[in-house]
């Protein structure tokens, strides 16, 4: 599966730098706590980056895996609404190096609010990085107020 999902955000970048993009240093993807990480056995972020780096060989596009680590136990997020998500994952992150003018490529498979990643960057920009982007394999379309009083038979906030 990583094989496949490193394919797609390899040509998904391609099409980026043929309209301009600038060329990522460090390709980042989205720590796990090692609590967590132990739980599953990997992450997938990290097996997608590796196959979409394999893919930018002859570029000399590398995984930073170490570049940002998950420094606080977080909670699942999935039944967190977005100011939740938010608070879950405020200083749960850590530069260990500076990333000083890099461009950076944050990884993660999929973006739901965008409470991780907007962190996860605000930490890279803290620690000097010049740019920060993020390629997300799928994009979860929040449910609006109406969809979610009709799905739950009230409105959840």
């Amino acid at each position: 599966m990583a094989r496949v999902l490193g394919t797609l955000f390899a040509e998904a970048l391609a099409v980026r730098l043929a309209a301009g993009a600038p060329r990522p240093q460090a390709l980042v993807p989205v720590p796990l706590h090692p609590k967590r990480l132990a739980a599953r056995g990997y992450n997938q972020a990290l097996l997608i980056a590796r196959e979409f780096a394999r893919r930018f060989a002859d570029a000399d596009l590398h995984v930073d895996n170490n570049a940002v680590v998950r420094i606080r136990e977080t909670d699942v997020q999935q039944r967190l609404n977005w100011i939740e998500r938010r608070r879950n994952v405020r200083g749960a992150f850590a530069a260990t190096r500076s990333l000083a003018g890099e461009s950076v490529l944050l990884v993660d498979d999929v973006l739901t609010t965008g409470a991780t990643l907007n962190e996860l960057a605000r930490v890279a920009l803290a620690a000097g990085a010049a740019q920060v982007d993020a390629l997300v394999l799928a994009r979860v379309q929040p449910l609006r107020r109406r969809e979610r009083t009709v799905k739950f038979n009230r409105a959840v906030t």
